[in-house]
């Protein structure tokens, strides 16, 4: 009968000291507040700072390049519009020196007074 007794104060104070346990744990959880060092908060706020240099650097940029792509843009259509006019005159010189061996002298002298402005 002794033992019987033993067995259950042991198993009430194992279940009061589990539940205290517990209790303590839950306690400690409830109470616990997320403290930030002044450092790291410090370190926060220049990240914070550096963090909005570089966004409003980057939108800075990203300005910077629209017009620079526009600018290209407009130079490619000035290229394009070019070799078109390039390919136009080598059509009519290639045609033009294909005539010379046609020619009279007179009308030789016209042609390269013509070609070379002099």
């Amino acid at each position: 009968m002794l033992k019987k007794q033993t067995k259950t104060v042991l198993k009430e104070v194992g279940l009061i000291l589990g539940i205290s346990i517990l209790l303590g744990v839950m306690l400690s959880l409830i109470t616990h507040s997320d403290k930030v060092s002044n450092g790291a908060l410090s370190k926060i706020d220049n990240l914070t700072k550096l963090n909005d240099s570089l966004e409003k650097t980057k939108a800075t940029l990203d300005s910077q390049r629209t017009v620079h792509m526009k600018a290209i843009d407009s130079l490619s259509k000035v290229i394009d519009s070019l070799d078109g006019k390039v390919k136009i005159i080598k059509v009519y010189y290639t045609k033009k020196t294909g005539e010379v061996s046609k020619y009279t002298p007179g009308q030789l002298d016209t042609f390269f007074k013509l070609r070379y402005n002099y």
